[in-house]
């Protein structure tokens, strides 16, 4: 996901500081760059959720990172109801065969599935 599609849905002050600063936060908060003031390591700890964000820079990236998170738990929920609706529809065509559910077997069933109903798999011998 592209982190900056949810930039639009913040005020302009933080979506600005995100730009300018994204790149130094992650690295603040993975490791990277160590923290050397104490505004940093109260930047980390916000961050961490074990103190109360009070700067305009961690109160940014605070609610960037759950509009992220959001928007990454959207997408999930769409690609899951979009593979349901996948399967519904491979299951409700008239004369089809329900083909994920079968496959989802081993290797070796799979391949005798195949053979059964008449489908050729690539290095298939012939019984």
């Amino acid at each position: 996901m592209d982190i900056y599609a949810v930039l639009p849905l913040m005020r302009p002050e933080e979506r600005r500081l995100i730009e300018l600063y994204h790149g130094f936060y992650r690295s603040l908060l993975s490791g990277a760059r160590p923290a050397t003031t104490a505004e940093q390591l109260h930047f980390i700890d916000a961050c961490n959720g074990s103190v109360s964000a009070e700067t305009i820079h961690e109160k940014a990236f605070i609610n960037f990172r759950k509009l992220v998170e959001n928007e990454r738990e959207k997408r999930r929920q769409e690609t899951t109801e979009l593979d349901r609706k996948k399967n519904r529809q491979i299951e409700d065509y008239a004369g089809s065969r329900n083909y994920p559910d079968r496959m989802a077997r081993d290797l070796d069933q799979a391949a005798d599935w195949a053979a059964k109903n008449g489908f050729r798999l690539p290095g298939m011998r012939k019984k």
